[in-house]
């Protein structure tokens, strides 16, 4: 469990909690509480799947994300979070730049993150 809270999973949560708190106090961070919440989404999401995948799965063993699944992960939350729920969900707004943010969240992903946790990327 120790490789799921390293200095980058703890960024990305302190993040959140802080955009979450400003906006409970109805004083959002402009640029934080849009571009960068969706920026450290994809970090965070495919950095709890690796985790869990090599302790559950593969019981210790090497895993890393392959730089096309997390850019393919990153194009399929563009379209639905940008694109299709905003078509019926009155209460989301699609915006374009939050998808280039997935997209960025998924190269610092595999070229910081993941490299950077001890592990050679794959």
């Amino acid at each position: 469990m120790k490789q799921l809270f390293d200095p980058f999973f703890f960024g990305y949560i302190a993040v959140w909690i802080i955009v979450h708190c400003f906006r409970y106090l109805h004083f959002p961070l402009p640029y934080v509480n849009g571009w960068l919440t969706d920026f450290i989404f994809l970090p965070a999401v495919a950095h709890f799947a690796r985790t869990c995948t090599r302790h559950i799965l593969l019981k210790g063993g090497h895993f890393t994300y392959a730089l096309h699944w997390l850019i393919l992960a990153a194009i399929y939350c563009g379209l639905l979070c940008e694109w299709i729920i905003p078509r019926y969900a009155h209460n989301t707004v699609g915006d374009v730049l939050d998808a280039f943010a997935y997209i960025g969240g998924a190269l610092f992903y595999y070229y910081i993150h993941q490299k950077n946790t001890g592990f050679e990327i794959a």
